[in-house]
């Protein structure tokens, strides 16, 4: 390839004439001032802050209140919005209803959720629907299992079992107070060649969500979040 020529020596342009004070412009949120040796700088203009009337501040304040409420939740819903009302204190838990092939499952998910409520005592379960103050129902909605790592090509080493959830806080008269249709819960077991072995490590699995699960109810229902 040709040989690329050093570019010609580029002249360096001429002096910009002096301003006298009298002249000095602005140029937008600049003004151009003559510093010494009588070039042109731009400078600054003084800095005047915003203040803005309390009306304005009370304004941006609810309009950032109002955007936060508009935020997307956590799935669930208080009916009157915040926490239970300070007169709920008893609550009913019936048998939880059993949508799943797993037999008995839905005694082992009452159970503990009357463990939750017994245990912290600042709900606590109430003998029957006339002494509450409130009715806690619930779904077992669904329960599915997967595998997640294989001993061999068809052989499966381990499963995760994956379980759904709905549950709703009503009045005695049926004023709806909590609900909340997306709970679920996940838990890896050990498969392994005895089938005894697998159900009751499945069974123990569930077992564990059951616990999860009762635990995030209560704490719900207590901290409205």
């Amino acid at each position: 390839p040709e040989e690329v020529g050093m570019p010609e020596e580029v002249g360096m342009p001429e002096e910009v004439g002096m301003l006298e004070e009298a002249e000095v412009p602005e140029i937008g949120s600049l003004r151009m001032g003559v510093v010494p040796g009588g070039r042109l700088r731009a400078l600054p203009l003084p800095f005047t802050p915003v203040v803005l009337p309390p009306v304005a501040l009370l304004a941006v304040a609810i309009l950032a209140v109002a955007i936060l409420a508009a935020a997307p939740g956590c799935g669930y819903r208080f009916a009157a919005g915040g926490a239970l009302p300070p007169d709920v204190r008893r609550v009913f838990i019936p048998l939880l209803e059993n949508r799943t092939g797993v037999t008995g499952i839905e005694t082992v998910f009452t159970n503990d959720l009357i463990f939750e409520f017994t245990r912290d005592q600042r709900l606590r379960p109430a003998r029957s629907a006339e002494a509450a103050d409130a009715i806690l129902k619930g779904v077992v909605q669904s329960a599915r299992t997967e595998t997640i790592s294989h001993r061999s090509r068809h052989v499966a080493l381990e499963r995760r079992v994956s379980m759904t959830f709905a549950f709703s806080l009503t009045r005695a008269d049926g004023a709806a107070l909590w609900s909340d249709a997306t709970i679920a819960g996940e838990e890896a077991y050990a498969v392994s060649d005895d089938r005894r072995v697998t159900d009751y490590n499945l069974r123990q699995a569930m077992e564990e969500i059951s616990r999860r699960v009762a635990e995030s109810v209560y704490n719900r229902l207590i901290t409205g979040f």
